[in-house]
């Protein structure tokens, strides 16, 4: 089980973007192959296409990923038991939504996450927020890569990004970034176009996950306290 970002360590993270995010850092291009890691060719859908309503899979999704959206022939599925979708791509919220990427997480793989999103990076290049991305062969390949300030919070426990989902056409891939990994190589292989071509990257959002349950209980009782005295303040 990975190490989520605790909710105190997301007020900080929050605050900090309310104070004004980092400016774009120069990180230079992750050549060395073991720095990265690389998101193989999915092999089916996040949810299950025997049973629309489970049972939760077991997918690695560090090293294979999932993939939920529309394709041809419903990306193989013969017995059309999915009218081209799994169920866990929407047409609003950019398809990977923050709800449906939740489903897609726990019906992959049976566990409970609260995610918010913490960067999108659109079909080029670009550098914000402590990310930076390369976009390469026309938009179907890309590079990832975390700078130094960003890595010195996600090892202080202040931030977790835990998990990446790319866009392309009427699909996304998700893939959880394993721990202590800063850099990775992905591409929209596997997310085909009605005419069965592989698209070029719509968007690329990296998540971040909380862990309610690693909140000390004086600190749950603090933001409950918090709370009520936010809904009282508001009736008067």
């Amino acid at each position: 089980m990975r190490r989520h970002l605790t909710v105190a360590g997301h007020l900080l993270w929050a605050l900090g973007v309310l104070l004004g995010a980092p400016a774009a850092l120069a990180t230079p291009y992750p050549t060395n192959p073991y720095s990265t890691v690389g998101g193989a060719l999915p092999t089916g859908y996040c949810r299950s296409p025997v049973d629309s309503a489970g049972p939760y899979q077991s997918i690695d999704l560090e090293s294979v990923g999932c993939y939920s959206g529309s394709g041809p022939a419903s990306y193989g599925d013969v017995n059309g038991l999915y009218s081209n979708t799994d169920g866990l791509y929407g047409s609003s919220g950019g398809g990977d939504s923050e709800e449906r990427v939740e489903q897609a997480v726990m019906m992959a793989t049976g566990e409970l996450v609260d995610l918010l999103l913490y960067r999108e990076s659109g079909s080029g290049s670009s550098s914000g927020n402590g990310i930076r991305v390369w976009i390469e062969d026309g938009g179907k390949q890309f590079t990832w890569a975390f700078d130094q300030s960003l890595i010195a919070q996600i090892e202080a426990g202040s931030v977790d990004i835990a998990y990446l989902t790319i866009k392309a056409s009427n699909s996304y891939s998700l893939y959880e970034i394993p721990t202590g990994v800063y850099a990775g190589r992905y591409s929209t292989e596997g997310l085909l176009t009605s005419g069965n071509k592989q698209p070029s990257v719509s968007h690329i959002r990296f998540w971040t996950a909380v862990d309610y349950n690693s909140v000390p209980e004086p600190a749950l009782f603090a933001l409950f306290g918090l709370g009520v005295l936010a809904v009282g303040l508001r009736r008067r």
